[in-house]
């Protein structure tokens, strides 16, 4: 049961894969071992194999531990974890312990194949150097063998002996043996009569070889080719002849012809290291003397042939002095050598190659090294990262511990600010940051203000429908008022149905009650509950505005209270400032939105128009729509005091829809009575740009009413232009698409004209009247205009002047080309029917 339950943890899993691992390196590096005989590619396969295994292990481990649903419920580890700590530790041990006895048991197991493949080697490689020393020998056997047969060469000795005059002789076996010398590399070619020198070709004579007269004496006596021994003469350089006896009556006739050749150029071929050969073997020739072996070898620059004195190898010791070296080899079974032989065929030689057996078991050794590095590694690498899921399931607990912990303190702090219902920081945290941006707005010079929301007939609510819908109505009112506040203002709630604002970054007094109003339309907007009941509230607010009506964050809440306390008392649904003026001042901007909405849906507003003067013709062109406000209790209210509210309160929108369906509607109505078609201009609010959808709106206006776009003009404010500039040219590209005309209004008075006149495509520039009105007594007003219809002119626009008030300012303007006029000269805005009939009486 335990081990059940040992084997269902994770840790536990990893332990057996990892034992299990362990063994399964070094089991199959033993198989592989015996199945594979090149080194070469054993070592390949063992990394290839340690490696891919590492690979695929690792990741089915990751996948494994990774899904484990028991990591999912820590707590139920935290004490396994503890207890199975020594099982990783001793599992570790075990697994490191294993490596180094398969390790050593490979290289105990393979050592006497490894020895037999070296012997192997080392035969073949001196069967290689044998038979580079044959071919040499048998070439030069041959040759003297064919010397020996040459009837024709024998005669010619034999008579130029005799008859020492007979020179032609002499030059013929001069030309023979000098081609023999540079055919076959001989160092010199030697004839002997009597056993005395008499002539040799090519390099020096070896008259004073004791060893050389004796082999003479002996060919002489044998009358066939005969090979010399090797030897030294007195100078070091190695010596090998062979005697061609030429057949003779006796001896004081008789004549052998002696070929000198020196082997040590072929013996430092032969005995030189070869890329074939094995790593650390070194070869010999041995050459039987009598009973003495002299064994030959290269210098430790392999350079020259020298002899050894066998003093360092044990083997070259054991055969010294021995007569029969080939049985001496074949029975010799030396344990610290590893040796391979071969006879030379046409000599009494042998080329000897031998190795130590630690030379010989070094590629086992590297071979099995890497197999350990890597099997240990790859071991280390498992337990490692055994050790590190376990960490891993540790730390995951702690985590989880302090992670409950954290919940909890945070749970504790989110209930100490945030309201329950709402979701909104509540008193507290409110007044944390109200003291915060008191402080910043101290150091930034700034103004803030403080806005009191006290729910109209919330009351009425709870007592109708219960406290659950009462609860669902202040998060709903939470929800749609932090949506329109944003992220820049402080919205909270102070308990019960009080919430309060906080506009952080205040630019004037006004903006807060612009804000106080938009806050008092949303919250009146009915909502739909989740019972079916729709339920409509209304608002009380007081304001107080920092540093005006208070220095901290205690003054600022209490006059705010205290002006939402006012404002009750005035009646609900209004709002009040802390300052007694501006409240009075904010009451009567509400008094006047109100009227201007009346007025609209009363219909007080008109549209009045005034006309547009061709200069050259002085006839009637055109006309300029604007908007007359008639009260009937205050008569005509001037639109500087109204289309500013307008646009604070969002109403320009519906007055600029209005007053553009007003125009296209007259001015198809004229058309449609045939009156000749001219051009009607319509003002296009900043606010009607900046929410886009005008040019669908005009396209709208101008289907409903048949108006022909070619007549219509729009006149923008260089404002207008200032907002978004890449939504300004989408904009002004679709309505020139539709036919209309552009003109700026008021030039010179904004920001930068010249950058919009050449970044939008318009049509016609009006220059303000306040340069108008300095034409006939100032002279810089008098240039400016001027410069305003040359520029114009000079880009393509119709030029138009506003204001223009007498004959003086129309004389200037005709004398300087200035295209069309319009002002009190010729008429101001007047009704549709009065303006047609000046227009009729212009055309006469």
């Amino acid at each position: 049961m335990r081990i059940r339950k040992w084997l269902g943890l994770p840790i536990g899993v990893s332990l057996t894969y990892a034992i299990l691992a362990g063994l399964w390196i070094g089991l199959s590096d033993y198989i592989l071992v015996f199945l594979v005989k090149s080194p070469d590619l054993l070592v390949t396969l063992s990394l290839t194999k340690g490696l891919l295994f590492v690979a695929i292990t690792a990741l089915l481990l990751y996948v494994l531990l990774t899904s484990w649903q028991g990591l999912n419920r820590l707590e139920r580890v935290e004490k396994p974890l503890i207890r199975y700590n020594r099982w990783l530790i001793a599992g570790f041990f075990a697994t490191a312990l294993m490596v180094p006895i398969i390790s050593g048991g490979l290289i105990w197991k393979q050592t006497p194949q490894v020895e037999r493949e070296t012997r192997d080697r080392l035969m073949a490689f001196s069967q290689l150097q044998a038979d580079l020393i044959n071919n040499w020998l048998a070439e030069r056997q041959g040759d003297a063998n064919n010397l020996a047969s040459d009837v024709f060469l024998m005669q010619a000795i034999q008579r130029w002996l005799i008859v020492d005059e007979d020179s032609g002789l002499e030059q013929i076996l001069d030309r023979v043996f000098t081609n023999r010398i540079k055919a076959y590399g001989y160092d010199a070619i030697e004839v002997y009569s009597a056993g005395q020198l008499v002539k040799y070709w090519g390099g020096k004579a070896h008259t004073n070889s004791n060893i050389l007269s004796q082999l003479i004496s002996d060919s002489g006596r044998a009358q066939e080719v005969m090979q010399s021994s090797l030897y030294k003469d007195e100078q070091g350089v190695l010596h090998l002849e062979w005697l061609i006896p030429f057949p003779a009556e006796d001896m004081e006739r008789s004549i052998v012809l002696v070929l000198h050749a020196s082997p040590a150029d072929i013996l430092l071929k032969a005995l030189q290291h070869w890329s074939a050969a094995p790593d650390g073997a070194m070869s010999y020739l041995v050459v039987q003397e009598g009973n003495t072996p002299k064994f030959l070898g290269l210098d430790e620059a392999g350079r020259a042939v020298v002899e050894f004195s066998c003093m360092h190898s044990s083997w070259l010791l054991q055969v010294q002095g021995v007569s029969d070296l080939g049985s001496v080899i074949k029975t010799c079974d030396d344990e610290k050598m590893v040796f391979g032989y071969t006879d030379i065929q046409n000599a009494n030689w042998t080329v000897f190659t031998q190795m130590t057996q630690g030379q010989a078991r070094d590629p086992l050794r590297e071979l099995v090294g890497w197999v350990t590095l890597i099997s240990s590694l790859a071991m280390v690498a498992l337990m490692l990262m055994l050790w590190m899921i376990w960490r891993r399931e540790l730390m995951a607990h702690k985590f989880e511990i302090e992670t409950r912990a954290a919940e909890k303190d945070a749970l504790i702090d989110y209930v100490s600010h945030y309201d329950h219902i709402t979701g909104l920081p509540n008193r507290v945290l409110f007044m944390t940051r109200l003291s915060h941006q008191i402080k910043h707005a101290k150091r930034e010079h700034k103004k803030m203000a403080l806005i009191m929301l006290d729910l109209d007939r919330f009351k009425d609510v709870n007592d109708s429908y219960g406290h659950a819908v009462g609860d669902e109505l202040l998060a709903a009112l939470a929800s749609r008022l932090s949506d329109q506040l944003g992220q820049m203002n402080t919205l909270a709630r102070m308990g019960g149905d009080e919430f309060a604002v906080l506009i952080e970054d205040l630019p004037n007094t006004k903006s807060a009650e612009v804000l106080a109003h938009r806050i008092a339309q949303n919250i009146s907007q009915p909502l739909q509950l989740t019972q079916g009941a729709e339920v409509r509230v209304g608002v009380t607010m007081g304001i107080s505005v920092f540093p005006d009506h208070g220095q901290n964050a205690d003054a600022l809440l209490q006059n705010a209270d205290a002006a939402l306390y006012r404002a009750k008392a005035d009646g609900k649904g209004s709002f009040a400032f802390y300052n007694d003026e501006l409240t009075e001042l904010a009451r009567q901007r509400v008094r006047q939105e109100l009227q201007l909405k009346q007025a609209i849906f009363k219909k007080h507003l008109k549209v009045y128009y005034q006309p547009q003067v061709d200069l050259k013709s002085n006839h009637i062109v055109g006309a300029e729509a604007l908007i007359r406000w008639l009260d009937p209790e205050k008569g005509f209210i001037s639109p500087l005091n109204f289309i500013p509210m307008a646009e604070e309160t969002g109403l320009i929108q519906e007055i600029g829809e209005w007053v553009l369906r007003e125009v296209c509607t007259q001015g198809q109505a004229w058309l449609a009575q045939g009156y000749p078609p001219f051009r009607l201009a319509v003002n296009v609010s900043a606010q009607q740009l900046r929410h886009g959808g005008v040019d669908k709106l005009i396209k709208k206006i101008l289907d409903e009413t048949g108006f022909p776009a070619r007549y219509l003009e729009l006149e923008l404010t260089e404002s207008a232009l200032m907002q978004e500039v890449s939504h300004i040219d989408e904009t002004l590209i679709k309505l020139r698409q539709l036919g209309l005309t552009l003109a700026l209004d008021d030039f010179g008075t904004g920001y930068s004209s010249l950058s919009y006149l050449k970044r939008f495509a318009l049509d016609v520039i009006k220059i303000d009247q306040s340069f108008v009105a300095d034409l006939s007594h100032e002279q810089n007003g008098q240039q400016i205009v001027n410069a305003i219809i040359t520029m114009g002119h000079a880009l393509g626009l119709c030029v138009l002047a506003e204001g223009v008030e007498n004959t003086d300012q129309l004389a200037y303007l005709m004398q300087h080309d200035c295209d069309l006029y319009q002002g009190f000269l010729v008429s101001q805005a007047i009704p549709a029917d009065d303006f047609m009939r000046l227009y009729q009486k212009s055309l006469t």
